[in-house]
């Protein structure tokens, strides 16, 4: 049998249980009101009232059992519903005790003068107690008492108790004249009907929750109210208290509300109280283990790091491979380059390349972001910026313009991610002539061009727009400027992040004409050299890539 099947019969059993008890409990009353005669005949030879004290009593001490429990689980849970509970079980206690004080007998001892007085006590007392376990259950059950009340219910049970008692002494003659004009079978009759109503309200209640939950011990609560509710329908049939009456309605009484008491302190107390030391075993198993836990995720991780940053410096090789030397000649012109990225991976590049014998070919750029995806985006633009046809690398070459702009449509082609663009400045030099002819892609730092003869100039007479998605908008005009160049000139190329103080506290765009107008007789290296010395004291602090070239003629 799986553990479903057994499951299934164990709730099957567990709901028959109410019935099986009402079934029992109306056969004892049925079976008491058929054979009451010789029922009678057989107590009448027997002392019960010791019996009789012994069940009211312990009816009382159960009372006050469930109200312990009840305001006990309040304190714990501040939770209206259990203070409902708690008021109602308090004052159906009172009641009845106060009953045998100062009627001084059982219900079964009690002359007929004294009925209107029990009937206060008891009657009342229970239709309390039925219509408080009926309000309590219409309560949401995580409903909870207000924070400005919490402080005045500590003192309820005092207060309810020195209110009963005040008004039993003021108010009894009072009391006792009303009764006497009320007629108080009938009277008693409807408290005792109103009260099963009630109860099996309640009773469909904890139903429901059963069926909802399963749990074991609101069966138990199910049964207790199924007796409880039997012990009403003793007083309605045998509403002049005697021993045989008494004897039975106490019995139900006593075996209802020791269910009833079991019911509410394992679903209140002890069920809360196993889920709490539960917790706190795993919370003391947990932190016993935290150290070791702590170890094992530290050491994941930088399993995961270490492995990420060897990717990482993989990609970093493979990026700096394709860039060019550091130092190149081409018969009478020179190149110096230098690159700083500012992470491991970066979004700048920078190229020098042959176009055919006499041109050379030149372009730096600077991709928006840093890190894995702006280094991805340089590996495209090399693609497309420097072809492998030769016809095509010497057309494109040559005509700066239409590089850039064949380079704008193809981007615009791909799926790259709108706020992905990129500013470029690319060139041509022809060796003979002396010539170079250049275009900017929206490049927001002019190369300078410092003379040999002194003189210093940012070459910005060309046309462009920055490499962006912006084709279905908007169709930009390159247009590719040229100017000559003498023997000893030098131009220096770069990205915004060699002039950008603020970001990388190197140097500003005026420091750095400075500095070529100052080295514009030295050693190019000697020039490369003071401006490596500039960046290395923050090179491990950058916020953006430094990346330039300088040519010289």
């Amino acid at each position: 049998m799986s553990k479903m099947d057994r499951d299934q019969i164990e709730m099957i059993r567990n709901f028959i249980m109410p019935f099986v008890v009402a079934i029992i409990s109306m056969f004892v009353l049925m079976t008491v009101v058929l054979w009451e005669p010789s029922i009678r005949g057989f107590l009448h030879s027997m002392n019960l009232e010791s019996v009789i004290t012994l069940l009211e009593f312990g009816c009382i001490v159960a009372l006050f059992l469930m109200f312990n429990t009840t305001y006990y689980a309040y304190l714990g849970s501040k939770k209206l519903r259990m203070l409902v509970y708690a008021v109602a079980f308090l004052i159906a206690a009172c009641l009845e005790l106060m009953m045998i004080i100062y009627l001084k007998g059982t219900l079964s001892t009690i002359s007929m003068d004294q009925l209107p007085l029990m009937f206060l006590y008891m009657g009342v007392g229970r239709f309390i107690m039925a219509l408080g376990m009926f309000v309590a259950v219409l309560i949401s059950r995580d409903r909870q008492v207000g924070k400005h009340y919490r402080y005045l219910t500590r003192f309820a049970p005092i207060m309810i108790f020195i209110i009963i008692i005040a008004l039993e002494q003021k108010t009894e003659a009072y009391v006792l004249g009303v009764l006497s004009t009320v007629n108080l079978s009938v009277a008693s009759i409807m408290f005792e009907f109103t009260s099963i109503l009630l109860l099996v309200i309640v009773l469909m209640y904890y139903l429901r929750i059963y069926l909802l939950e399963q749990n074991r011990n609101v069966i138990i609560a199910l049964t207790s109210l199924v007796l409880i509710s039997f012990s009403h329908a003793v007083r309605i049939l045998y509403p002049t208290p005697d021993q045989l009456s008494v004897v039975v309605f106490n019995t139900y009484r006593l075996f209802g509300y020791a269910m009833f008491l079991h019911a509410l302190f394992k679903l209140n107390i002890g069920e809360p109280g196993v889920k709490k030391e539960t917790t706190e075993k795993q919370i003391k198993l947990y932190a016993e283990n935290l150290e070791k836990i702590i170890d094992k995720r530290t050491s994941e991780i930088r399993e995961v790091n270490a492995r990420l940053i060897k990717e990482l410096e993989y990609a970093k090789s493979i990026q700096q491979s394709l860039l060019p030397l550091k130092r190149l000649n081409f018969k009478n012109t020179t190149f110096m380059s230098e690159y700083f990225p500012c992470e491991r991976l970066s979004g700048d590049f920078y190229d020098i390349y042959r176009i055919d014998e006499d041109n050379i070919g030149m372009y730096v750029l600077d991709v928006s972001g840093h890190g894995i995806s702006a280094a991805l985006m340089t590996m495209f633009c090399n693609n497309f910026i420097k072809s492998t046809e030769r016809l095509i690398k010497r057309y494109r070459g040559l005509k700066p313009h239409r590089n850039l702009k064949h380079f704008y449509e193809e981007f615009n082609k791909m799926n790259f991610p709108e706020e992905m663009h990129m500013v470029i400045f690319f060139a041509s030099y022809n060796i003979s002539t002396r010539t170079l002819t250049y275009c900017t892609g929206g490049m927001n730092c002019y190369p300078i061009l410092v003379r040999k003869s002194g003189e210093a100039e940012f070459l910005n007479q060309s046309q462009g727009f920055p490499i962006c998605q912006m084709s279905e908008f908007f169709t930009p005009e390159y247009k590719s400027a040229k100017i000559d160049l003498m023997p000893g000139d030098r131009i220096a190329f770069y990205t915004d992040g060699l002039i950008d103080k603020f970001k990388n506290k190197v140097m500003d765009q005026d420091e750095f004409v400075e500095i070529l107008m100052e080295h514009r007789h030295d050693s190019l290296k000697n020039l490369n050299n003071s401006i490596v010395r500039l960046i290395e004291p923050n090179a491990e602090q950058l916020e953006d890539d430094i990346t330039y070239f300088i040519m010289e003629t």
